[in-house]
């Protein structure tokens, strides 16, 4: 199944925002566009959820935007975890590694190579 599809599932109102990237055009500028179309759509019709492939919170400027905007304008927020440890930790603490790196080390390997 398609993603529009599988969303459509989900709700029968599903905004496709693909069609905000143009060629030549700066992505800061698309990235911007999505987030206001995504704040937009929260102020006329709430809720809204935002959907975006990989984890939301990491490489997704958007998703930036939105959670820096949406509470100035008294609109909630919540980053929903993907599967995997990482991905509960970047949603509930708000952290996007791409900001500032991140290294990780797993414990197990760790102590048992006593690194």
């Amino acid at each position: 199944m398609a993603v529009d599809e599988c969303l459509r599932t989900l709700s029968p109102v599903v905004t496709d925002l693909y069609p905000l990237y143009d060629e030549g055009k700066l992505r800061n500028v698309t990235y911007t566009e999505m987030a206001n179309a995504v704040i937009a759509a929260a102020q006329e019709h709430p809720p809204v959820a935002f959907s975006t492939y990989g984890h939301v919170g990491v490489y997704c400027k958007p998703s930036q935007i939105i959670r820096e905007q949406a509470p100035k304008l008294g609109l909630g927020v919540k980053m929903l975890p993907g599967v995997s440890a990482f991905d509960t930790l970047f949603a509930d603490c708000g952290f996007n590694p791409c900001q500032d790196g991140l290294v990780a080390f797993e414990a197990t390997d760790l102590l048992q190579r006593q690194r």
